[in-house]
C-alpha cells in the first residue's frame, strides 16, 4: 500500500512538472532530463513509469480524456451529445477553466493532441466491428465539433457556451431523407 502510494505520487508529480513545463517551453524541447531536475526525481523513477516524454504527454492526454467523457456524461458506445446544460457545463470547464485542454491546443504538438483526442473517442464510442459509416459519421461530428470550438477559443469566445453548444448539438442531429 505504501509502495503504490509513493507510486501514484512520483507520477503525479511528473504529471504536473511536464504540464509546468509546458506553459514555458515547447513540448519538443522538454527532455527527461530536465523533468527530472524540475520535480526533483532520479531518471529511473521516469523510466518506471514512462519509456518516453511522448509516453507521458499520451498518459497526460489520456487523463484528459477521460475528464470530458466523465464531464460530458457519455457511455460506451453512446453516438451523440444531446443535452445542452451536460455540452455548456463542459465547454466553460474543458475550454475556460482547465488549463490542460488549452495547453495541449497552444502546443507546438497539437495535431498530435487533435489525433489522439478524435482516436480515443472514436475507439471509445463504437464497439469493435462497427461499420465504416458509422466510425466515418462520428469522426466527422467529433472533426467538426473540435474545429468549432478551436475557432471559438481562437476568436476570443465571440458567443456564449451555451450557444455554441446548441449550435454543435445541432450539426449532429441527423438530417435528410433517414431522419
Amino acid at each position: 500500500m505504501i509502495y503504490e502510494n509513493a507510486r501514484q505520487k512520483s507520477r503525479q508529480t511528473l504529471r504536473e512538472t511536464m504540464l509546468g513545463l509546458m506553459r514555458t517551453k515547447p513540448i519538443r524541447s522538454i527532455t527527461v532530463t530536465e523533468l527530472c531536475r524540475a520535480c526533483r526525481l532520479n531518471r529511473s523513477t521516469f523510466y518506471a513509469h514512462y519509456d518516453t516524454v511522448e509516453h507521458l504527454l499520451d498518459d497526460l492526454y489520456s487523463g484528459l480524456f477521460r475528464d470530458m467523457e466523465a464531464y460530458l456524461q457519455l457511455r460506451p458506445h453512446q453516438q451523440r451529445i444531446t443535452d445542452e446544460d451536460v455540452f455548456t457545463d463542459f465547454l466553460v470547464h474543458t475550454c475556460q477553466q482547465d488549463n490542460r485542454f488549452m495547453l495541449f491546443l497552444r502546443s507546438d504538438d497539437a495535431l498530435r493532441f487533435e489525433r489522439n483526442m478524435i482516436i480515443h473517442f472514436l475507439n471509445r464510442q463504437y464497439p469493435q466491428g462497427a461499420s465504416m459509416a458509422d466510425q466515418y459519421d462520428l469522426l466527422y461530428h467529433i472533426g467538426g465539433a473540435f474545429t468549432l470550438v478551436c475557432a471559438w477559443i481562437r476568436e476570443g469566445y465571440p458567443c456564449p457556451p451555451r450557444d455554441l453548444a446548441r449550435r454543435i448539438i445541432s450539426l449532429t442531429r441527423p438530417s435528410g431523407p433517414d431522419a
